[in-house]
């Protein structure tokens, strides 16, 4: 109907991983083939024309190590003018196993017994508006929540080997705002910018943790700025 807009796919990904093993760390079986699946579906629902959209939708994939693994997500968007819509979202994601955390063995020391790591897991809350105060201008202010669960952790192994081992006894909360701009110069120049702040806690959720695993996985700055130029040249280029 007029209210509503669906979009669908399906995709298909085999990859095929070759290591050359040395003895201080392998990759066991040294061949694997790593087959991907996913499908998803989005629904975009109009429940005040030009005004509020609900957007709905899923993403199903099948992964080699981790098997299936669900990402919905949900979206609103309402448009206070012409020129104004204020946003927030809730949105779930994965970050699937690779190789290193599922087949790796380090010489005895590290590994990870029956190759039992898991998919690790946010819930991702974010609030947002957005302005065009005059038209080649458009601003953006953002501020997010992200709750993970399952992540990577370096345990002790109280009966080695290996002596340590890699599951997934780690959490976290990261926090902050983003700001962007978007200003078209000219017809050939467009300037983009922003800046993120971000505070991060992580904690353990089993004791057999090692008190360092967790420097492993914070390495991420509290402020970032980005700014990018892109003009458009004669003759079909662009810088």
């Amino acid at each position: 109907g007029d209210s509503q807009n669906i979009t669908y796919g399906v995709d298909l990904r085999l990859q095929q991983d070759t290591d050359k093993n040395v003895q201080q760390l392998s990759l066991y079986p040294a061949d694997r083939s790593l087959p991907l699946y996913y499908g998803f579906i989005q629904d975009k629902i109009t429940i005040v024309p030009k005004k509020l959209d609900l957007t709905l939708g899923t993403k199903v994939e099948d992964q080699f190590y981790s098997g299936v693994n669900w990402d919905p997500s949900g979206r609103l968007a309402w448009n206070l003018t012409n020129r104004q819509m204020l946003w927030a979202a809730v949105s779930r994601a994965v970050r699937t196993p690779t190789r290193f955390e599922e087949d790796e063995n380090v010489a005895g020391v590290l590994s990870t017994p029956d190759r039992a790591f898991s998919s690790e897991k946010v819930m991702a809350y974010e609030l947002g508006y957005r302005v065009r105060p005059v038209t080649p201008l458009s601003l953006s202010i953002a501020t997010f929540f992200n709750h993970y669960s399952a992540l990577r952790s370096i345990n002790i192994n109280s009966s080695p080997p290996p002596t340590v081992y890699f599951p997934n006894d780690l959490a976290a909360d990261t926090y902050g705002v983003e700001l962007s701009g978007d200003l078209q110069m000219t017809k050939w120049w467009h300037l983009r910018g922003g800046y993120t702040y971000m505070d991060e806690n992580f904690w353990q959720t089993n004791g057999a943790v090692l008190p360092a695993s967790q420097t492993w996985e914070v390495n991420d700055p509290y402020n970032q700025f980005v700014i990018q130029s892109m003009m458009d040249l004669p003759k079909h280029w662009q810088v």
